[in-house]
């Protein structure tokens, strides 16, 4: 009875203790969790959300080249006579640098133009008889004979047309040496004939200045009077003739005979085929009209061997008249003088020379005139190439300059690949418009601009998650006893170091980013680093971009 009262008493000892025990180690366990959540608040990685400007870009090295290389060359041979421009001068393009001498080329091209001369001559005659087969008055008249027969062959040179024109009188009036002293053309003359008892008024046309022997032992100088006829008067006819002169009316001593203004004789240029008669005998014609058509195969044959040979011998005459010309070289481009290895006076001898004038298919360089323009080539991957684009604005940095910078422009862009151990380069060429001092060698960082933004809001990219297709953050919790909690966010533009946020955060917000510790993140929640070719970074000038290729991203 009594160990079960000193039992029951020790019971009210021990629980008001026990219970004191758990109350303490209750809020001990509390407090120290609250402790160690917030101090895993506090060490977490975060950065905060800043504007600035980011871009895209693709960059590479490579070695600059002028744009165009011209090789100052002759293909004959000659003697240095002038030089104009020296090892490193600067030219434009027109500019005259060297002429050459090559007395050889001068003879040849005296002869070629002889014999081109004389090919012409032999062309045009021939094809004025082509155009002969088409049978054409010469003057105005009266056909007074024709021998055409359509159908039938005439032989080479055969008169086939007599035209007469009759519309002029003309008589013949003999005049002593005396005589022919006083008369000269224009002077006014009056012909009796006897045979109608008509009196016509003329005048002299010419007055021959040799004299005609007579049958008597005298000579005649024949005065040609010249009148319109009015019809009736046939050839032969007699008439006498006085003159009116300044010295009085000279008397022809003789009568004249009557003869019409003018004959004209059609003959046939080649053996010929009778196509088509168009007129006949005492037809009247005008000058230029068509009275029969001819054919003749060797004519046109002999026309067009005569065509050859004026091709043949004008592409001669040109041949040598361009190997003269090449005796002045000019510049084509704009640029300096290199590779200069000539001075006034040297023989410059071609190899294989096939004649004496310096004619060759090879050529010998006497220097070359480098562009002005400048380009460099990058590699660029497949992953990339698809976003190089012609007209997309690049800067070239030159370290060999002090890192000057100059502006380029993509220029081509290459379609075919280079590959290497399965991976596909292709070659982009960027042009520098002015290269200034840059010379061909150099090395050349380049970046391709393909897209930027400024004044935009950024995270770094490892801040960014992918969760079903949404662009997911952590955030720190709201309470320092929660855990970092995710938000969806919509992004931009976006290169290997920063994301643009175009929703879901405000600038100044913190989020966690994997891979950083509390120790190395900065005031402004990014890493240390910058400078051009550095993504989302704008160029300083002076600085030299760095290599690697920066990919652009989206939604």
């Amino acid at each position: 009875m009594k160990k079960m009262i000193r039992l029951l008493k020790n019971k009210k000892i021990i629980i008001p203790a026990l219970c004191l025990i758990i109350a303490v180690s209750s809020i001990y366990w509390y407090y120290s969790s609250k402790r160690n959540n917030a101090a895993n608040n506090s060490s977490l990685p975060l950065v905060a959300v800043t504007r600035g400007d980011i871009r895209v870009s693709i960059t590479g090295t490579g070695n600059i080249q002028p744009v165009k290389e011209q090789s100052l060359s002759i293909k004959v041979t000659g003697k240095v006579e002038e030089i104009y421009f020296n090892e490193g001068d600067r030219v434009a393009a027109g500019d005259l640098i060297y002429v050459l001498s090559n007395s050889d080329l001068v003879t040849e091209l005296e002869k070629a133009r002889v014999n081109l001369d004389s090919t012409l001559l032999d062309y045009g005659t021939t094809t004025d008889k082509v155009q002969n087969l088409q049978v054409k008055a010469p003057i105005s008249g009266v056909i007074e004979q024709m021998q055409l027969v359509e159908g039938e062959t005439v032989s080479k040179d055969k008169v086939i047309v007599t035209i007469v024109d009759k519309s002029t009188i003309k008589v013949k009036a003999p005049l002593n040496s005396l005589q022919k002293e006083k008369v000269m053309p224009g002077q006014e003359a009056d012909i009796v004939f006897p045979a109608s008892f008509a009196t016509y008024t003329g005048k002299v046309a010419s007055v021959d200045q040799t004299g005609t022997p007579n049958g008597d032992g005298s000579i005649f100088y024949y005065a040609h009077v010249v009148f319109s006829n009015p019809g009736g008067f046939t050839e032969g006819e007699e008439g006498y003739v006085t003159i009116k002169t300044a010295d009085g009316e000279v008397r022809a001593v003789r009568s004249g005979t009557v003869e019409f203004g003018e004959t004209k004789e059609i003959t046939v240029p080649a053996e010929a085929l009778v196509e088509k008669v168009i007129k006949k005998e005492k037809d009247m014609v005008v000058k230029g009209e068509i009275i029969a058509t001819l054919s003749s195969d060797s004519l046109h044959l002999e026309k067009a061997s005569k065509d050859i040979s004026v091709k043949q011998a004008q592409l001669d005459y040109n041949e040598v008249l361009d190997k003269i010309s090449s005796l002045k070289v000019y510049a084509e481009v704009d640029g300096i003088i290199a590779g200069q290895n000539v001075v006034v006076g040297d023989e410059i001898k071609i190899k294989d020379d096939d004649s004496s004038s310096g004619s060759s298919s090879n050529s010998t360089a006497l220097g070359y005139v480098l562009s002005n323009q400048k380009k460099v080539s990058i590699s660029v991957d497949e992953l990339d190439i698809s976003k190089v684009k012609l007209g997309q604005r690049a800067v070239v940095t030159i370290e060999a300059l002090a890192n000057r910078v100059f502006e380029g422009t993509v220029s081509k862009v290459s379609e075919v690949p280079n590959i290497q151990n399965g991976v596909s380069n292709y070659d982009v060429i960027v042009t520098i418009p002015e290269g200034g001092d840059i010379k061909t060698g150099m090395t050349a960082d380049v970046e391709i601009l393909i897209e930027s933004k400024e004044n935009v809001l950024m995270v770094p990219v490892e801040a960014i998650t992918q969760r079903n297709g949404n662009a997911i953050v952590m955030v720190p919790a709201q309470s320092q006893s929660g855990d970092p909690e995710p938000r969806r966010v919509k992004i931009g533009l976006m290169n290997e170091r920063y994301v643009e946020i175009t929703e879901g955060l405000s600038e100044g917000e913190r989020v966690v980013v994997t891979g950083l510790s509390a120790g190395n993140t900065q005031t402004n929640g990014f890493p240390m680093g910058g400078g051009f070719g550095m993504p989302g970074i704008d160029m300083r000038a002076g600085q030299r971009p760095q290599g690697g290729t920066q990919r652009s991203g989206g939604n």
